[in-house]
């Protein structure tokens, strides 16, 4: 898979088609990643520098920017070089949202607003991210109530397309040279529907193997008890999740004192209604009890067969049916990762089906926030 390298200004580079791997992993809720080793001369040494942009021969949309390299020496004297980075989402990650940024909308259009009044339409002219544009806006889910304070933006918009099941990423218009901010829900192609074309993995149908399947309560949570403004008794709070009782109720107390009550009106703080409060309250009990959700996840490797075209009869966020009777499992899952690993043995696809089990990293994130 040849990769063509360009800088910022869309200015091609040149070509790098000789590595030893390259991994090309698409994330559904989070920033892709990827990372190349490669035995370098110094024509490719000088392309591979920070801040450039990768993107495949084969899809000219999906782009990854260069944020690490490393090259070392071995015993032998030979020279490796490995680069790693992220999809141009991860850009999003270098901004905040200011003071009490409140948005009430579709969940798809409350995460462009955000992109908008936070990279691409900002008061600060100096916060613009250039050349950055949105998509086109389908409105996309429920409508939400969200208020973001001083928060990092990606970890909002990633907090958005979660409890919302909703993807994002950041194309690229080498056209009209812009970055396109898109906002997309991938398609139900489980075996219950019969709307799509269906994607069925199985062993039975001999197009996956090296499986494995995790179910785990360890972090869930499902009834949450949010404390936004006031003290002690005068405390507002709000609890979803009360039906559940006995052994069946995992609860977890959500502090957001950082949710005010009151939005500045005429240069003056105003009371907001209870309802409108209680509806901020409620959107922050439904964020936090999405990140402690149940785990399932199935993890398998692709075979090569012709029965599901990668990209065309799935593709990631898709909902997919996975059966295998011997576990007396039946699984109709999203598809929430797609590995591409590029290596002298050609293409293998590996695929992450369901809620990811948190990392360290992330129950940290979610304690802090």
């Amino acid at each position: 898979m040849e990769l063509y390298v360009l800088d910022t200004n869309f200015n091609r580079l040149g070509v790098i088609d000789k590595y030893e791997c390259l991994i090309w992993e698409r994330n559904y809720y989070k920033s892709s990643t990827f990372s190349m080793q490669i035995i370098p001369n110094f024509e490719q040494f000088n392309l591979l520098k920070k801040g450039n942009i990768l993107l495949k021969r084969d899809n000219t949309k999906e782009a990854m920017f260069i944020e690490h390299k490393e090259l070392e020496e071995n015993e032998e004297g030979v020279e490796k070089l490995v680069v790693q980075g992220f999809s141009l989402t991860q850009w999003l990650d270098r901004r905040i949202t200011l003071y009490k940024q409140q948005q009430k909308a579709n969940a798809e259009t409350v995460m462009r607003n955000y992109v908008n009044i936070n990279c691409i339409n900002p008061a600060d002219t100096n916060r613009k991210i250039s050349n950055f544009v949105n998509g086109i806006d389908n409105k996309l889910c429920n409508k939400i109530d969200y208020l973001s304070h001083y928060k990092p933006l990606l970890e909002e918009l990633q907090s958005i397309a979660e409890t919302n099941e909703l993807g994002y990423r950041v194309d690229l218009d080498l056209i009209n040279k812009e970055y396109i901010f898109e906002v997309y829900q991938g398609l139900d192609r489980t075996n219950n529907q019969e709307v799509n074309s269906k994607a069925i993995f199985s062993t039975e149908f001999e197009n996956i193997n090296k499986q494995k399947y995790v179910e785990s309560d360890n972090n869930y949570r499902n009834m949450v008890l949010v404390a936004g403004a006031g003290e002690d008794a005068n405390r507002k709070t709000l609890s979803l999740g009360i039906e559940n009782k006995d052994l069946d109720r995992y609860e977890l107390f959500v502090d957001a004192r950082d949710i005010s009550d009151t939005r500045t009106q005429g240069g003056e703080e105003c009371p907001l209604d209870a309802d409108e409060y209680n509806s901020l309250l409620e959107q922050r009990g439904k964020e936090k009890l999405s990140e402690f959700s149940r785990i399932k996840t199935f993890d398998c490797e692709l075979l090569n067969v012709n029965s599901l075209k990668y990209r065309i009869d799935y593709d990631l966020g898709d909902k997919v049916s996975i059966i295998n009777k011997k576990w007396g499992l039946m699984l109709n899952e999203r598809i929430t990762t797609i590995e591409e690993t590029y290596n002298e043995e050609g293409l293998e696809i590996k695929l992450t089906i369901g809620n990811n089990i948190p990392t360290i990293i992330d129950k940290i994130k979610n304690k802090m926030r």
